[in-house]
């Protein structure tokens, strides 16, 4: 098992940081290659398990793709619109915090009233999170459906979320 998650880990890791090296040393950080090859690698993880998965000639962990929407109603909702809500929040701390950077000067300039440039904001998100969901699910793939279940056999269910968050995030 250990070796599993070695080899996942190596490869989910040495490739991205590889091409975002050397995209940055070659002054890409803000090209749009830059971003359609960080869109490509949130794929990543979801490969190298797959690839684990074939080098070690282990079956592959059995997970279901079907989501139970009214089993897990309030966790979608959640996911959906936290961020969202923790966005406008921290929005708000952070002109409350700096009054002096808050200005509805850029605002006036779009030409529609301001409820309704914040509405078809709000709006905006359902096919925001359609379109990065296809992305997302390289990583979700490779970060829930191989490394958290790796981990759980190991450190138990507690343990494997806060591991597999932490190596998320990194």
């Amino acid at each position: 098992m250990e070796m599993n998650i070695l080899i996942y880990l190596l490869i989910s890791f040495t490739i991205p940081w590889a091409c975002w090296i050397i995209m940055n040393l070659n002054g890409l950080y803000e090209s749009n290659i830059y971003m359609i090859i960080s869109a490509l690698l949130m794929w990543l993880p979801g490969v190298s398990a797959v690839f684990v998965h074939l080098i070690r000639k282990e079956p592959m962990i059995k997970f279901s793709w079907k989501p139970s929407i009214r089993k897990n109603l309030k966790q979608y909702l959640t996911a959906w619109f936290m961020p969202v809500i923790l966005t406008f929040l921290s929005c708000a701390v952070y002109f409350l915090v700096f009054r002096n950077d808050f200005s509805l000067l850029n605002i006036e300039t779009i030409a529609l009233p301001l409820p309704l440039f914040l509405l078809l904001s709000l709006i905006a998100i359902i096919p925001g999170a359609v379109f990065n969901m296809f992305f997302a699910l390289g990583e979700e793939t490779g970060w829930r459906g191989f490394l958290y279940p790796e981990l759980s056999k190991r450190f138990g269910r507690s343990k494997a979320c806060i591991i597999t968050g932490v190596v998320w995030g990194f």
